[in-house]
C-alpha cells in the first residue's frame, strides 16, 4: 500500500516538475512573475491536441509542436511586453494577469469552452509486486528527468548558459564585457516558455484541459518553485518531491482534501522561516 502511494507521489511529482521548470527560469533567474503561466500550459496541451486529433500526427510532432508554439510566444512576450517592464513588479503581473485573460478568451474562441482529454499515446501498465502502475506514468518521469537534464547542462556546461547566468548575476557587466544582454533575455524567456508548453503537452493525456484551467497550473507552480527555492534548478525538484509526496500518502491514509490543506499549512511555515526556499544558493 505505502509502495503505490510513493509510485503515485513520484508520478505527481514529475507533472508537478515539469509544469515549474518553465516557471523557475523566468521567475527564479529573470526575476519576471509571469501570471500567464497557467495559460502557457494550456495552450501546449491545445497544440498537442491539434497535432493529434486534427491534423493526425504522432504525439512526437505533438511535443515538438508545443515546444515550439509557446516559444515562439514566449519570444513575442518578451520581445514586445516584458522587456520594457523589467524591475517593474506590479506592472509586470498586471500587464501578464491581462495576457492570460487574453489567452483564456482566444482559447475560448477556437476551442470553445468546454473540456478536452487526450487518449494516452502509450497504453498498458507495469506491475511492481502489487502495484500496478500505468506505462504513460513512467514516460511522464521520464521526460521531467530529462527536461531537468537537459535544462541543467544548458544552464552549467554550455557558452549560453553562461551567457545566462551572467546577465542574471550583473547584466551592466556582463553587458560591458560583450554580452548581448536583450538576446539573451529573449532566449531565455522563450526557453522557459518552451518548457511550460512542453508541460502542458505530457500532462493532457492524464488531466482534462479547457482554456480556463491555468489557474490551477500557475498556483501548484508557485508552490512549488518557492518552496524549493528560487535561486537553483534544484529547487524545483525538491519542492515537486515534498509536495508530491506528502500529498500522495497523506491523501492515501487519511483524505485527500484533508492532505492538501496539510501541505498547503506546511508551504506556508517553510517559507515562513526560508523565505528564499529551502535551496539556496549563495551569492556573491
Amino acid at each position: 500500500m505505502l509502495l503505490t502511494y510513493l509510485i503515485n507521489g513520484l508520478m505527481t511529482a514529475a507533472s508537478l516538475l515539469m509544469m515549474s521548470m518553465g516557471m523557475a527560469i523566468i521567475f527564479g533567474i529573470m526575476n519576471v512573475v509571469n501570471l500567464a503561466h497557467g495559460e502557457l500550459i494550456i495552450i501546449g496541451a491545445y497544440a498537442s491536441y491539434t497535432m493529434i486529433e486534427i491534423l493526425g500526427l504522432p504525439f512526437g510532432a505533438a511535443v515538438l509542436a508545443s515546444f515550439a508554439t509557446t516559444a515562439v510566444i514566449g519570444s513575442l512576450i518578451e520581445k514586445i511586453i516584458i522587456k520594457k517592464l523589467y524591475g517593474k513588479t506590479a506592472e509586470t503581473l498586471l500587464v501578464t494577469y491581462a495576457l492570460s485573460m487574453i489567452f483564456q478568451q482566444l482559447l475560448k474562441l477556437i476551442y470553445g469552452s468546454g473540456y478536452i482529454h487526450l487518449e494516452s499515446p502509450i497504453t498498458g501498465i507495469v506491475r511492481l509486486g502489487k502495484t500496478i502502475m500505468p506505462k504513460y506514468y513512467l514516460c511522464i518521469i521520464a521526460v521531467a528527468v530529462l527536461m531537468f537534464l537537459v535544462t541543467w547542462l544548458l544552464f552549467n556546461k554550455t557558452r549560453l548558459g553562461l551567457q545566462i547566468r551572467a546577465v542574471s548575476q550583473n547584466r551592466a557587466m556582463a553587458a560591458c564585457l560583450g554580452v548581448n544582454t536583450k538576446r539573451i533575455d529573449t532566449l531565455t524567456f522563450a526557453y522557459g516558455a518552451g518548457l511550460t508548453g512542453l508541460a502542458g503537452c505530457m500532462i493532457a493525456p492524464i488531466n482534462s484541459i479547457s482554456p480556463f484551467a491555468g489557474s490551477n497550473y500557475i498556483t501548484d507552480s508557485f508552490i512549488t518553485v518557492v518552496l524549493g527555492g528560487v535561486d537553483t534548478l534544484f529547487g524545483p525538484v525538491v519542492g515537486a518531491l515534498l509536495i508530491g509526496e506528502s500529498e500522495s500518502v497523506v491523501g492515501g491514509f487519511i483524505d485527500s482534501v484533508f492532505a492538501e490543506m496539510i501541505v498547503v499549512f506546511a508551504v506556508v511555515i517553510i517559507v515562513r522561516f526560508f523565505p528564499r526556499g529551502i535551496i539556496v544558493k549563495e551569492r556573491r
